[in-house]
């Protein structure tokens, strides 16, 4: 079922945090629920310093295919504000969003 205020965020890369955190805060000043999947190099956005407050804004999940790289990465420890979820429920996630856009 599609919920018509949630915007979700797909990223694939680590280099639009920037942008991603302003569309994430300008979409919650609308009242808007945003959720953002990290995949591939978008994981790299947990490295970066504002972090923290965009999981604030946000929820926030990574695929539980491919979390090892980074939880080496992160001594183990993944961050609790990140979910991880079944590659199986990715596509009824996305599906549930009204709309998306990718980095």
């Amino acid at each position: 079922m599609i919920n018509d205020s949630i915007l979700g965020i797909l990223v694939n890369s680590d280099k639009y945090f920037d942008f991603v955190y302003m569309l994430t805060e300008a979409a919650c000043a609308k009242g808007r629920t945003v959720n953002i999947h990290l995949h591939e190099t978008g994981l790299g956005l947990i490295f970066f310093a504002g972090f923290g407050r965009l999981s604030q804004m946000a929820k926030i999940t990574i695929c539980d295919v491919g979390p090892e790289k980074l939880a080496a990465e992160l001594n183990g420890r993944i961050p609790e504000s990140v979910t991880i979820v079944s590659a199986r429920n990715l596509a009824a996630m996305f599906k549930s969003w009204a709309r998306y856009v990718v980095f």
